[in-house]
C-alpha cells in the first residue's frame, strides 16, 4: 500500500506541475495580447474624455459669448453716446473661466492618449509600478 500510495502522490504532484506548466504557457502566450488590448483601452478611454471635456468646454464658451453678443447689441448705444462702461464682456469672461475647469482635463487627457499612441510601453510601466506595491 505504500508503493501504491506513493504512486498516486506522484502521479497527483506530475499534473499539478503539467497544469502549472500549461498555465505558464497560457499567460505567456496571452501577455502581448493582454498588453495591446490595455494601451487600446488606454488610448480609447483618453479619447472619449478628450470628446466630452471638449464639448462641455465649448457648452460653456458659445453660450457666454451669445449673451455677450445680445448684450452688447442692447448696450451699444449707451456705451457709444453716454460713455457707460460695457457689460458684455462679463459673460464672455465668466465663461473662459468656467471652461477652464473642462479643459484641464480635456488636456491631461489627451496627453494620456498621446501617450498610448507614442510611448505604448510607458504606459505599460507606469501601470505595472501603480500595481507593485
Amino acid at each position: 500500500m505504500d508503493v501504491e500510495f506513493k504512486a498516486k502522490v506522484q502521479q497527483r504532484i506530475e499534473s499539478y506541475l503539467d497544469a502549472i506548466e500549461s498555465s505558464g504557457e497560457f499567460v505567456v502566450e496571452q501577455a502581448p495580447l493582454v498588453a495591446q488590448e490595455y494601451i487600446n483601452w488606454v488610448f480609447w478611454q483618453s479619447t472619449i474624455y478628450v470628446c466630452v471635456f471638449a464639448v462641455a468646454s465649448v457648452a460653456t464658451i458659445v453660450p457666454a459669448v451669445v449673451i455677450s453678443w445680445k448684450m452688447w447689441q442692447r448696450e451699444k448705444k449707451d456705451v457709444i453716446e453716454k460713455g457707460l462702461p460695457p457689460l458684455s464682456p462679463f459673460p464672455v469672461a465668466v465663461g473662459v473661466i468656467l471652461s477652464f475647469i473642462f479643459l484641464v482635463p480635456l488636456v491631461t487627457n489627451l496627453m494620456s492618449a498621446t501617450k498610448a499612441v507614442v510611448a505604448p510601453r510607458v504606459v505599460l510601466l507606469e501601470q505595472i509600478k501603480e500595481l507593485l506595491p
